[in-house]
């Protein structure tokens, strides 16, 4: 990379590997990271993505370029990130859309047995004032997150999702909410199956306003999150 990007990348607080997909729109390439934020740019897409030689960038259409470890599923055509965004691919036969998959595709394990000792381990959170949870990834027959059981929830958490705590455990949240966001199966089923972290944006409708939240592996199968608090969705530099 030049130096003149990387000032650009450090000026931004942009780590390349960071970066979800990089889209051109209304005149700028606009950079999505899995923090949440976006970063503008006047940048042609072409010429941006030359410079991060060091990612596996997949073009699937005019002006948009995506981040292959960011790439969830392909099914039909529409690629599906992390983040829950979809993108539908440049007109293809349907065979070279279906190698994209076997490519991309992500082996998902089975759903694996509580620990005897998950409440245990996290029991010393009980009365931390920050919510905090552990969930369960379900997995469908073709091995792809579609639901999350909460396992753990501390206090905070069950008044943050008001809601019992007794009324959360080992609940299904689609069950709970039947009208919730299911990218975050996508995102938990990322964490627990890969053992990375994640920060991702959250809408609360309660207090009206987007919240932080960050994801980690504690055990193979399982995400846990602590939500650090309110901030802005969008960041345009």
């Amino acid at each position: 990379m030049s130096m003149q990007f990387d000032k650009f990348l450090n000026k931004h607080n942009i780590t390349p590997a960071h970066i979800l997909y990089i889209v051109r729109k209304d005149g700028k390439t606009v950079i999505h990271l899995n923090d949440g934020r976006m970063v503008q740019t006047f940048s042609p897409l072409k010429s941006l993505a030359e410079k991060l030689m060091e990612l596996s960038l997949l073009s699937v259409n005019k002006g948009v370029v995506l981040n292959e470890r960011e790439i969830v599923s392909v099914e039909k055509g529409v690629y599906t990130m992390t983040d829950g965004a979809t993108f539908h691919g440049r007109i293809r036969t349907p065979g070279a859309h279906n190698r994209n998959a076997r490519l991309l595709n992500h082996q998902l394990p089975s759903p694996i047995h509580i620990p005897k000792n998950l409440f245990e381990r996290f029991s010393v959170l009980d009365k931390m004032e920050i919510p905090f949870c552990v969930v369960e990834i379900v997995f469908d027959q073709c091995h792809h997150g579609v639901d999350f059981i909460f396992r753990y929830c501390n206090r905070a958490m069950a008044e943050y999702m008001g809601r019992p705590l007794e009324a959360l455990l080992n609940r299904s949240s689609f069950e709970l909410f039947p009208d919730g966001d299911k990218k975050w199966a996508i995102t938990y089923a990322e964490v627990a199956l890969n053992g990375v972290s994640r920060d991702v944006v959250a809408y609360h409708a309660g207090d009206d306003a987007y919240v932080r939240v960050h994801c980690f592996q504690p055990k193979e199968g399982y995400c846990a999150c602590i939500y650090t608090g309110n901030i802005e969705k969008d960041v345009s530099i």
